[in-house]
């Protein structure tokens, strides 16, 4: 499937270099189904599998971070946070 014009921008921009924090949501990013943190490559690799899975996705990237390891622990807190609010359901 191939990402709408905005998703793939997005895509195309992302730091090599960096981890990124991300959520996949279908209508709003305040409702994300999916959470999650790596590489560039990471972040293109999760947004196809979940397209493929449950169709067409947007894509919003949060946070962007030096390491592996400050993505994680966002991603972690995020998640945690996500989890208490019974507006979202994550897959």
């Amino acid at each position: 499937m191939i990402p709408p014009f905005e998703t793939w921008a997005i895509l195309e921009a992302l730091d090599e270099s960096k981890f990124h924090l991300y959520v996949i949501y279908r209508s709003s990013p305040d409702k994300p189904l999916y959470v999650g943190s790596g590489t560039a490559d990471r972040t293109r690799v999760s947004l196809s599998n979940f397209e493929d899975k449950h169709g067409e996705a947007k894509l919003k990237v949060l946070q962007s971070f030096s390491s592996k390891e400050e993505a994680f622990d966002a991603e972690v807190k995020l998640v945690k946070n996500m989890a208490s609010s019974p507006k979202v359901e994550l897959c």
